[in-house]
């Protein structure tokens, strides 16, 4: 019963998420994108699949939302735009075909804020995390994926001499939050 609910409402549904975050208020755009993440979980279970995207509806929510979010600065944003791209790729990488079309500007992107942003410690895991997402669930084989070896092994290399980098005895090196 509760499927047959959601999949009455997801198109609406998704349409106000939508409206929501052309708000650009970082807690509504941060809460829009969490509510999306879990819309993603609702409508794929093992046995069922509600779709929740036409191809209009996923490039927006790509390329108007997810990379703004990205680029936003906002650690609370960047967090749920990670989670929601691991959502993507865990539930969805099989059914939208286009989805891996973006591995490699989602991979170049989360890689520079990592690099760009060693301050912002916190969007750390969720941007592995999501590059992990993306990994595990891209389809066995995939040239896209094959692509990012090289480029995977080299950012955790530059994630390890980072770690070397660090002062234990700076406050400001070792204190999270």
């Amino acid at each position: 019963k509760g499927k047959e609910i959601i999949s009455k409402y997801v198109e609406q549904t998704l349409s106000i998420f939508y409206d929501l975050l052309s708000n650009r208020n970082t807690f509504i755009y941060e809460e829009g994108l969490y509510a999306i993440s879990a819309l993603i979980c609702a409508t794929n279970t093992d046995d069922s699949y509600i779709e929740l995207f036409t191809p209009n509806t996923f490039e927006r929510l790509m390329n108007e939302f997810v990379f703004q979010a990205l680029k936003s600065g906002n650690e609370g944003v960047i967090n749920a735009a990670c989670l929601l791209i691991g959502n993507l790729f865990r539930f969805l990488s099989g059914k939208i075909p286009t989805l891996n079309n973006y591995i490699h500007n989602i991979f170049n992107t989360l890689v520079g804020l990592i690099m760009n942003n060693k301050e912002m410690r916190s969007i750390h895991p969720f941007i592995l995390r999501a590059i992990a997402n993306i990994f595990n669930f891209t389809k066995e084989g995939d040239e896209s994926i094959l692509q990012l070896e090289v480029p995977f092994r080299d950012l955790l290399t530059k994630i390890y001499d980072v770690s070397h980098e660090l002062d234990i005895t700076n406050k400001n090196d070792t204190e999270y939050g």
